[in-house]
């Protein structure tokens, strides 16, 4: 068995230096489903799980927003894909174009319930008992959105016990900190 602890912990944006103090939750900004992350107002600002794509056609995809490529130990090729609605990363496969994973802890971001960054873990579940993950960071799967998962925020104030292979207790001070899809 796995100790973390949870709560309220830095997003993405927050830790590059470029966290909005407004939170979106009306109609427009970016939604994660089980595939995908697209754009709920612009349909073209869509990317999802599995696809082929060139760096050239995300950045023509994405114009307007800023997409960042980097190559690191996580994933062989990432892209950060940040603007006014949100901040989300990219994970490629070995070969650069098969997107792999989709993630974020932009708290401007939510899914297609929309459950967001910060609200209640076991509200978002409508469980108190789910398969979580203590890789990377802690994740555990949505039980209404087959192949989300929700990253747990991390803080002492609050204890999620991970069970490997076992339902995981979840307590109900935690906290969504990110949406997460990815590929087997």
């Amino acid at each position: 068995m796995l100790r973390i602890s949870i709560g309220a912990g830095p997003t993405l944006a927050a830790q590059s230096g470029e966290a909005s103090s407004i939170k979106r939750s009306g109609p427009s900004g970016f939604v994660f489903d089980a595939t995908s992350i697209r754009h709920s107002a612009k349909p073209a600002l869509l990317i999802r799980l599995g696809a082929n794509i060139s760096k050239q056609a995300l950045k023509r995809r994405f114009a307007g927003y800023d997409v960042q490529y980097t190559k690191g130990e996580s994933c062989p090729t990432c892209a950060v894909i940040s603007g006014p609605d949100g901040q989300f990363d990219v994970g490629f496969d070995e070969d650069g174009r098969t997107v792999t994973q989709l993630r974020s802890t932009d708290n401007r971001i939510r899914n297609a319930n929309g459950n967001e960054i910060g609200s209640s873990l076991t509200n978002a579940l409508g469980a108190e008992t789910a398969t979580c993950d203590a890789g990377e960071s802690t994740t555990c799967a949505s039980t209404a959105i087959k192949g989300l998962s929700y990253i747990v925020t991390e803080d002492g104030r609050c204890l999620l016990s991970v069970k490997d292979k076992q339902p995981t207790d979840i307590p109900a001070c935690a906290r969504i900190g990110g949406l997460q899809i990815q590929g087997d």
